[in-house]
């Protein structure tokens, strides 16, 4: 026989062999032990390679398949999946791969849980590898069924991060693995089965995301039944997810399925989704090109695979995603960007817009500029069109306003990255912008209109504009400003003119104007459109790097720039403005129709005075264009000044204008033209231009104005009627310019002055119309004299009339009381003397009346009374002294006036008088071009000048306060008028010293003064002088020889403000007054100490004074300071000095000195800085003590701790001493120093950012010890605590691994710390909770909230994260003293939370040490707070998770002592909290020794004290399931009760009754008799003897077992007589209280066994136990708080219930026991139910259905059952009649119901009839009615 026929029926034979076992088994069990066995090899046997084999195999599958249809036979699926995985077998036989597969699938639901779950890795290896998709789907779905019961462990633990090996995921085999199944869970996330229910006509089946071979994958073919019902889908899904968190899966791969499942509309899925992908996202990188791919492709499918796009819900959480990746808008992704705006602008959900523009937003801000110049026109198209087509009302939909507002501000954002597309000629985006912002309602879409405007102005504003596409811009512009419909575009476009147009078009000035112009405009707009116009304000919002801004010294001015390029800020060409603003045409009058008057037909008043005043000072920057004039913010005023008393200026502004007016005289005609107009615009002009006319006539060729003569008649209206003061004046000089005119007729002159003159003479009429009639004829009589004097014309007028007119300005001078009038005749005065109209005799019999006159308004404070005075004294020549001497006194007399302005006026009309017309005040006089040289009186001698200097230098020495401060202005002003004089400059050196000594006074003006004077000293003097200024300058700041700058002292120096130095009845302010308080006191040294405090701060004060005015020249152009050592520590100390003016001045001279080379004058100085700073920082004065602090901690700001590691441990030193310092402001700057030391310190020891580990560690070496040393942490001063304290909690966050050796240190110190540093007021606080409505527990509670919450906490939970192995043993060491030696809560609490953290946190390193750290803990544990027990109990509980067994046993006897040996509650209650910690905070190593603790929780739970009981029964409740845990260690329970029953002490005693109770109950009926074996004798010797409090639990619990075990009882008759005598002896305590409940304890024991009659018994009991009712009681108190009423109340009613329960019908006699019975039962709740409570006689009513139910099996006589129903039915319908009880009507209609069932015995039923029939006619309650039931409708009925 051949070898394979052996084989083949060796094959049949072993298969028949199976087939027979299988046959033979003749129950499930034996068939699934059989399959168990057996089913794998057989399927095996299909890889048989003969055909009957293999047929055979099948027929006995088919056999087996019918036998194994019951659910309840366990198939080997574990074995046939083994099978199924191996490649030997399954791998290379389909057949027996189909058939492994089919028994799977069948019985894997069949398997327990735990079986199940253990499939999973088998079931996932290769899972990945199937080359056959069917089986491949299969064994999916198996996972997905058997991931229903998975649950993951907690999350971060040791098992929940080996799960991923576990599960066969580790990267070296299974990383395939688990990606292809996270990206099936993804598709299964995607997976919606309503596709199975709605109308496809496609043929196919599929849902968004997922393509129909995927669907068919997930449903195993498309079939209806995988998922059914559809709701086992949320469970599945809900079941991945669970499976997706745990550690199986990295980040990356739980990212796309959790983000798909968080957009589920399904809550249950998408909750659990959303916590895995925020969790999962900080892991992924956006920037990923996989990531960034798949997103694209969630978005937009895959048309390739058939795979369509998701939902709108997901994909709006993509692009939010993708707004996230700068990837994502990379070059290659530029249409899928222009696909998802379109698609999103198109769809109608929400989100999806709104993340859409958020994802525009994103790219147009992060995109690269190849992307932007692909996708911005396209995109801003889109945007563009989808604005238009989306209504106002609509917007696009929910929430339509916000995503329009989005749009605009997309637009923006993207034009601005295409500029190419903004900046074109039609300007076709602008115009759009400002169209739609025009018409777009007011709210927040219009201010995103604003805004996408203002994000585009920067970059079209750097773009350069052809001139066409400039014109565009500039059309555009002013037709928004000029457009009156819709909303206003104004400020915008005035926005648009400033930043793109340049200052020099005219177009955009013009702009600016129509803006301004416009009446009610909002003032944003106006305060625009005057930026346009300013020059400084206009390179402020101009930076742009193409035009370059220079600065100048002040950081505000903003210079021109130097090169030749291309100049933004270039002013516009004057003519061509002048041609714009004002033509000869109207052709800009058009613009203003809505105004309602124009100047000149031009435009309103306000914009022509801005117009005309713009376009002199453009025209003036014409004139000085080679001059580097300053711009800034006062640049208009200071070129006025400028042309008005530079004579420099004046000349080339009088030169550009002559060039003018000959290349263009039209133009500049024209421009005095509308200058004339502003000046008699509405008979007064225009303010703020009014004067430009008589201003340009000075510097304006002749020829340009001569033609307002022909004007002088309406010039002289103008002057005689207008309504201001102000305007009459500028006429009126006007008047005298034009007037004396050559081309102006004699005759004319002389009628106008006539006219002028009979005007003027009109003093008494100084009010209305001809009060300035006056007025201007006063002042019009003045200029045109003295212009008729200037232009030698005087002559032209007749002497009298000169004199007569000068006699009416005289006259005025000294009569006149109107204010108005004398000041105009003041000022024609000072005309009328300055050209010396008249002669020096024409005033000898005025002369004394005018200067007293003048004398007197100057003393008022009269400025132009006081320069009268001095212009006065030009009529006289100098040989007429004493008139000029006796002037000259009035002047200096006005030193008394201590007002600045009165002191300068003084000081100028001083110069006045000494220089005449040398003066360049009286020299500025002169208003018509082509006279500025002319002299109209003779020069004065030399001498004059020199006399007065004398006089007024000889003034200095004077120590009078209000006199030095006067000759220090009035030599200041004779430097600044008459500077250019020889006699001047010859004195230059002793005006040096004078000034000098100026610099100690302590008034700033004078300091300033000085400065200002030194300064043009300098400028003046020859280069000794400048040398000598300089030394002196030297020994000021090194402190030597300051006395060259003390100046002088006598008895009147003020060296003291008055007040600073309060004496009680005064002040010191002089040195005599130092004198006279020095005698007073009798100490003469205290001269010397108030000298040394004078010179000291008139030393300071002269600091203040340098710089102010230039001195800083003086300095950068020294060599002598530069070189000289001594002086950088001390100016850089004084640059940061408290005083604000020493500190400004010392930065001024610092930056010229040292220019821009601070950084290497710093390097070169910074050893001998830094030695003066350390040494002055702890001196005597507070002032340097201050300023050396924060010079301090400027200079080692920014420098590299190297540079000054050789002072850091002096530095910290001193900043900590003067942390302490007794002036405040000292000790903000030592902390502003600390602060920024530690700042210093912390980057340097941050090794993680770059720094250098040995670096760290040498600076901590340095700096921890200090720290925490007795000038740290220990130092007695608070503030140097403190600040220590917040130093080392900020090294702890950057010091890393370079603080290990100091972390034993730093934990204990902060432990500490945390006591020490709580307020004292919460010790109080806690000591007296109860009178602030409190507990000492809640503030304890928000103590501990605040120990935890502590920054201190924080950082020792940092230090922590630090520990290793090796350092472990050494903090562990330090920290067991620091557990011992703490005091306070904070600082207890403090070590319990470290514990804890060093258990959860670093449990590895933590556990060798665990058991050293519960001994500790466990002798550290009792504490007077609770609290504090509390905390160190669950440090205990978490350090049990790493102790041994041994040490947790320990443990626990140290509770069990504690509890049961402890004298007080706070013992137990600390057992309690320790028991409850283990089991909360060790929950594994709890149930390992559960044995041994369960039991001592079971009776602790029964402790009396509340509190106690809680803790315990927490305890037991988490850790047991129920009653079974009782029977489980009833073994372990009743020896411990046991034990303590007898104890002494009544609270373990009454513990010990209450668990043997609650063990008793909790057994209830299942109770074994083993168990009552047991529970009888214990339970027996407990209830032997007297009553205690407690005892009554021990019988209940006794009368309980005896009830459940009633039938052990009933066979034993000793111990059940032995049980009924003990029930019945308890009964019979005398104890009032006890005996109540043990009543009630009979009444359950009778009741529980029925064939026990007691009756007589319990009746004789319960009679003696109830006294009667007729004694009177006090109603007093009992122990166990009772009163004796509530005891009496409870005895009646548990006697009246169990006297019931132990009636018993006697079946033995012939009923008249029974009848006996129930009478006295009945009798008795007759007796007790008159006048009861409510619950009383529920009883009585439940007491007599008892009794009528157990005399319903009796047969007793007529008679017996009259008397016995005639008792009952009294009673129960009385009670059935109580309206005032609906309960008690309940009860009672229950038994009547019981009543009715003994109807047919006894003949009262019909009397019961009526009865019922009554109550039931008033009977309203339902409940009632229900109760009575049927039966009873049927007896009434009956009836």
């Amino acid at each position: 026989m051949a070898s394979s026929d052996v084989d083949e029926s060796k094959e049949l034979r072993l298969v028949n062999n199976v087939e027979l076992k299988i046959a033979l088994a003749d129950t499930d069990e034996k068939l699934q032990r059989l399959l168990g066995l057996y089913l794998p090899p057989l399927v095996l046997k299909l890889a048989s390679p003969h055909a009957s084999v293999r047929n055979k195999v099948i027929s006995i599958c088919q056999h087996v398949n019918t036998r194994i249809s019951p659910v309840t036979i366990i198939l080997p699926v574990a074995a046939l999946l083994k099978q199924f995985k191996d490649p030997e077998v399954g791998g290379r036989y389909s057949l027996v791969r189909n058939f492994d597969l089919m028994y799977i699938q069948t019985g894997v639901g069949r398997l327990p849980v735990l079986e199940r779950l253990e499939l999973l890795p088998p079931l996932l290896k290769d899972i990945s590898k199937h080359d056959n998709v069917i089986h491949q789907r299969s064994l999916f779905n198996i996972l997905l069924k058997v991931l229903v019961h998975f649950e993951p462990p907690g999350r971060g633990t040791q098992e929940d991060l080996a799960l991923r090996t576990k599960m066969g995921f580790d990267e070296g085999t299974g990383g395939e693995d688990a990606v292809w199944v996270a990206g099936w869970f993804k598709r299964l996330m995607l997976l919606n089965l309503s596709t199975f229910i709605s109308n496809n006509t496609s043929g196919q089946l599929n849902c968004p995301g997922i393509s129909a071979a995927e669907f068919d994958f997930l449903t195993l073919g498309g079939k209806k039944e995988t998922f059914s019902p559809f709701a086992v889908l949320t469970d599945i899904k809900k079941a991945a997810l669970k499976f997706l968190a745990s550690g199986a899966f990295t980040d990356q791969e739980k990212f796309f399925p959790s983000l798909v499942a968080a957009s589920d509309t399904n809550s249950a899925v998408a909750e659990p989704a959303e916590d895995v992908f925020k969790r999962s996202l900080p892991s992924v990188s956006l920037d990923n090109g996989e990531i960034v791919r798949e997103l694209y492709q969630l978005y937009f499918g895959n048309p390739s695979n058939a795979i369509p796009p998701v939902k709108v819900v997901l994909q709006a959480r993509v692009v939010g995603l993708l707004a996230k990746s700068t990837e994502a808008i990379g070059e290659q992704w530029g249409d899928q960007i222009v696909k998802i705006v379109e698609s999103g602008l198109e769809t109608d959900y929400v989100r999806l817009r709104q993340a859409v523009f958020a994802f525009v937003n994103w790219a147009s801000r992060m995109g690269g500029a190849k992307v932007m110049a692909t996708v911005a026109v396209d995109v801003v198209e889109k945007i563009r069109y989808w604005l238009l087509s989306t209504s106002q009302e609509g917007g696009g939909g929910a929430g339509g306003d916000d995503l329009r507002g989005y749009g605009y501000e997309s637009l923006g954002l993207l034009a601005k990255r295409a500029p190419g597309m903004v900046v074109e000629r039609d300007w076709r985006i602008l115009k759009f912008l400002f169209g739609r912002l025009r018409d777009e309602p007011a709210g927040s879409v219009a201010v995103s209109v604003e805004g996408a405007l203002a994000t585009l102005l920067p970059t079209i504003a750097k773009q350069r504009l052809d001139r066409e596409t400039e014109e565009g811009l500039e059309e555009l512009i002013i037709e928004q400003i000029i457009a009156d419909k819709g909303r206003s575009t104004r400020f915008s476009a005035v926005r648009y003119t400033n930043r793109i147009l340049e200052f020099r078009n005219v177009e955009g000035r013009w702009g600016n104007l129509l803006a301004l112009g416009r009446k009610g405009e909002r003032g944003e707009v106006v305060e625009e459109a005057k930026k346009g116009l300013h020059p400084y304000y206009y390179r402020l919002l101009n930076p742009e790097e193409n035009y370059p801004t220079a600065m100048d010294e002040d950081p505000m001015e903003i210079s021109v720039p130097e090169d030749g390029g291309p100049n933004k800020y270039a002013f516009p060409i004057f003519l061509n403005l002048i041609n714009h603003f004002f033509p000869h045409s109207q052709k800009n009058a058009t613009t203003w129709t809505a105004q309602e008057s124009l100047v000149a037909g031009l435009m309103p008043p306000e914009v022509f005075a801005t117009a005309l005043s713009f376009c002199r000072r453009v025209g003036l920057m014409e004139a000085l264009s080679d001059e580097d004039v300053v711009v800034d913010e006062d640049w208009e005023r200071k070129l006025d000044v400028a042309v008005e008393r530079d004579e420099g200026v004046r000349h080339k502004v009088r030169a550009y204008f002559n060039k003018l007016g000959e290349e263009d005289s039209s133009m500049l005609n024209r421009f005095m033209e509308v200058a004339w107009f502003g000046m008699v615009w509405d008979g007064s002009g225009l303010d703020g231009v009014r004067d430009v006319w008589v201003d340009l006539v000075g510097v304006v060729p002749e020829r340009s104005w001569k033609t307002s003569v022909q004007k002088l008649e309406s010039l002289k209206k103008t002057v005689l009627i207008g309504t201001k003061s102000g305007g009459r004046a500028v006429t009126a000089r006007a008047l005298g310019i034009v007037g004396s005119h050559e081309a102006l007729e004699e005759s004319l002159l002389v009628s106008m002055t006539e006219e002028m003159v009979a005007y003027a003479q009109g003093l008494d009429k100084t009010f209305g119309a001809e009060g300035g009639s006056v007025h201007g004829g006063i002042l019009t009589l003045g200029f045109l004299l003295s212009r008729l004097k200037l232009r030698g014309r005087l002559d032209s007028l007749p002497k009298e009339l000169v004199h007569k007119s000068a006699d009416v300005i005289v006259s005025a001078l000294l009569e006149s009381k109107d204010q108005t009038t004398l000041d105009a005749a003041v000022r024609s005065f000072s005309e009328i003397s300055i050209f010396a109209v008249v002669h020096r005799d024409y005033f000898q019999n005025t002369y004394t009346k005018i200067l007293g006159r003048l004398t007197e308004l100057g003393k008022k404070g009269k400025e132009k009374a006081i320069l009268a005075i001095g212009h006065f004294a030009i009529v006289f020549p100098s040989s007429d002294k004493l008139i000029v001497d006796e002037l000259l006194q009035a002047l200096f007399a006005f030193h008394e006036n201590r007002q600045v302005e009165v002191n300068f006026a003084t000081g100028e009309a001083i110069a006045c008088l000494a220089g005449g017309w040398q003066s360049k005040s009286v020299r500025g006089k002169v208003d018509i071009a082509g006279y500025e040289n002319a002299k109209p009186t003779e020069d004065l001698v030399e001498e004059r000048l020199g006399e007065v200097l004398e006089t007024v230098m000889g003034k200095m020495s004077d120590t009078k306060p209000s006199l030095r401060k006067a000759v220090c202005v009035w030599m200041l002003c004779l430097l600044e008028y008459c500077g250019e004089e020889q006699q001047v400059k010859s004195r230059l050196g002793e005006m040096q010293k004078g000034f000098r000594g100026y610099l100690v006074d302590r008034d700033e003006l004078v300091q300033e003064t000085a400065a200002r004077g030194l300064t043009m000293v300098y400028e003046k003097g020859d280069k000794e002088t400048k040398d000598d200024l300089v030394r002196n300058l030297v020994l000021s700041f090194t402190g030597e020889k300051t006395r060259t700058l003390a100046g002088n002292v006598s008895a009147e120096t003020e060296l003291f403000e008055p007040g600073a130095l309060p004496t009680g009845d005064g002040s010191i302010s002089t040195y005599r007054d130092i004198m006279s308080l020095a005698s007073e006191v009798g100490d003469p040294s205290l001269v010397y100490k108030f000298m040394s405090l004078a010179r000291h701060n008139s030393l300071w004060s002269s600091r203040a004074a340098f710089g102010r005015f230039g001195l800083g020249s003086i300095l950068s152009s020294s060599d002598v300071l530069k070189h000289n050592p001594k002086l950088y520590p001390k100016l850089y100390r004084y640059r940061f000095d408290p005083n604000p003016n020493v500190a400004r001045s010392m930065e001024d001279i610092w930056k010229a000195l040292i220019g821009s080379d601070e950084k290497n004058v710093l390097e070169a100085q910074f050893n001998n800085i830094i030695e003066d700073l350390l040494k002055c920082a702890v001196g005597r004065e507070w002032r340097t003590r201050e300023a050396s602090c924060n010079a301090l901690g400027e200079l080692v700001q920014g420098k590299k701790i190297e540079e000054y590691k050789p002072y850091l441990e002096k530095i910290w030193s001193t900043s900590f001493r003067v942390l302490d310092d007794v002036k405040e402001s000292v000790r903000i700057a030592a902390m502003k120093l600390c602060r920024g030391l530690t700042q210093t310190m912390v980057h340097n020891v941050d090794v993680a950012s770059g720094g250098s580990r040995k670096e760290a560690e040498t600076i901590l070496e340095g700096v921890m010890p200090f720290l925490m040393g007795g000038r740290g942490l220990e130092a007695e001063a608070k503030e140097v605590q403190l600040f220590a304290l917040r130093a080392l909690l900020q090294l702890v966050k950057t010091g890393g691994p370079a603080l290990l050796p100091y972390i034993s240190d730093l934990v204990d110190k902060f432990v500490q710390l945390l006591s020490s540093l709580e307020p004292e007021v919460v010790n109080y606080l806690h000591l007296n909770a109860d009178k602030y409505n409190t507990t000492g527990d809640d503030i304890d509670r928000i103590r501990l909230a605040q120990v935890r919450g502590s920054p201190m906490m924080d950082a020792i939970e940092r230090s922590l994260d630090l520990l290793d192995k090796d350092t472990m043993k050494t903090f562990v060491s330090g920290f067991q003293k620091t557990i011992r030696k703490a005091l306070g809560l904070p600082s207890k609490v403090g070590c319990s939370r470290i514990i804890v953290t060093l258990v959860v946190r670093h449990g590895f390193i933590t556990k060798p040490f665990a058991d050293e750290l519960l001994k500790t803990v466990q002798t550290s544990m009792r504490d007077r707070n609770e609290t504090v027990m509390a905390s160190y109990a669950s440090a205990a509980g978490y350090l049990c998770r790493l102790a041994s067994d041994e040490k947790i046993l320990g443990l626990v006897a140290y509770s069990r002592k504690l509890y049961f040996e402890g004298e007080d509650e706070g013992s137990r209650a600390l057992a309690g909290e320790v028991v409850y910690a283990l089991c909360k905070n060790a929950t594994d190593r709890f149930n390992s020794l559960v044995v041994d603790i369960l039991p001592f929780i079971f009776v602790g739970k029964h402790d009396p004290h509340t509190p106690v009981a809680e803790v315990f029964t927490k305890a037991w409740t988490e850790n047991t399931g129920g009653t079974g845990a009782v029977k489980l260690y009833l073994g372990e329970i009743i020896p411990l009760a046991q034990t303590y029953l007898s104890s002494p002490r009544w609270a373990l005693k009454q513990t010990a009754a209450l668990s043997l109770a609650d063990a008793c109950k909790s057994i209830g009926k299942d109770v074994t008799a083993d168990q009552v074996d047991l529970l009888w004798p214990v339970l027996v010797s407990a209830t032997s003897g007297k009553s205690w409090d407690g005892k009554e639990a021990v019988l209940d619990a006794l009368v309980a077992l005896a009830v459940n075990a009633a039938q052990y009882f009933e066979k034993d008759q000793a111990k059940l007589r032995e049980l009924s005598t003990i029930v019945l002896r308890e009964a019979k305590r005398k104890n009032a209280a006890y005996r109540s409940i043990a009543l009630k304890s009979l009444g359950d024991f009778v009741n529980g066994f029925p064939t026990l009659n007691l009756f007589e018994e319990a009746y004789d009991i319960v009679i003696d136990s109830i006294k009667d009712e007729s004694e009177d009681t006090m109603d007093i108190d009992v122990a166990g708080g009772h009163s004796l009423k509530t005891i009496e109340e409870t005895t009646l009613a548990n006697g009246l219930v169990t006297l019931c329960q132990a009636f018993r019908p006697d079946l033995g006699s012939k009923g008249e026991k029974t009848r006996t019975d129930a009478l006295k039962a009945l009798e008795f709740i007759q007796a007790k139910l008159a006048g009861a409570n409510y619950d009383l006689k529920i009883r009585g009513v439940e007491g007599i259905k008892t009794v009528l139910r157990r005399l319903s099996t009796t047969t007793l006589g007529e008679k017996d059952w009259n008397d016995i129903l005639g008792k009952a039915w009294p009673q129960v319908n009385q009670c059935l009649t109580d309206r005032s009880n609906e309960n008690v009507r309940i009860k009672a209609a229950e038994a009547t119901v019981q009543m009715l069932k003994l109807q047919g015995h006894g003949s009262l039923w019909n009397d019961i009839r009526l009865g019922l029939q009554q109550a039931l006619a008033d009977e309203r309650s339902p409940m009632v009615r229900q109760a009575l039931g049927t039966d009873f409708e049927r007896f009434i009925r009956e009836g």
